[in-house]
């Protein structure tokens, strides 16, 4: 929540002068692209941020997708604090905070993916 995971930022930390010859495409799903107020700063922070530390050159395309609030999923102690906040958010747009509410745009998903398919077969 609110971050990369570890597991991808060890990844490209550790294989940075190895993607530095790469076709490397970034893209993230998050709640900062759920709500149109938040999507630049999402951009900013998720992609180009991450992009600027972690990568030699630039991504040949990046995308940001929204999330799933799944009231459901266990992810953890941050899920739990942050789901807090996400709940009165979700109250506040007279939305069921009890439901799961998918924020993904499965064709702009899609279309991102087939048009990235294309750049990387150049």
């Amino acid at each position: 929540m609110g971050k990369w995971t570890k597991k991808a930022l060890n990844f490209l930390k550790d294989n940075k002068s190895a993607l530095k010859d790469k076709k490397v495409a970034l893209f993230v799903s998050c709640g900062a692209a759920n709500d149109q107020k938040s999507v630049a700063e999402g951009w900013e922070k998720y992609l180009k941020d991450v992009a600027e530390e972690y990568l030699e050159g630039n991504p040949v395309d990046m995308g940001l997708y929204g999330s799933v609030y799944d009231p459901e999923a266990n992810h953890g102690l941050l899920y739990k604090l942050t789901s807090r906040f996400m709940k009165k958010e979700l109250e506040e747009k007279g939305l069921d905070p009890n439901k799961r509410h998918d924020y993904r745009d499965w064709d702009e998903i899609r279309s991102w993916a087939l048009g990235l398919a294309n750049i990387l077969n150049e």
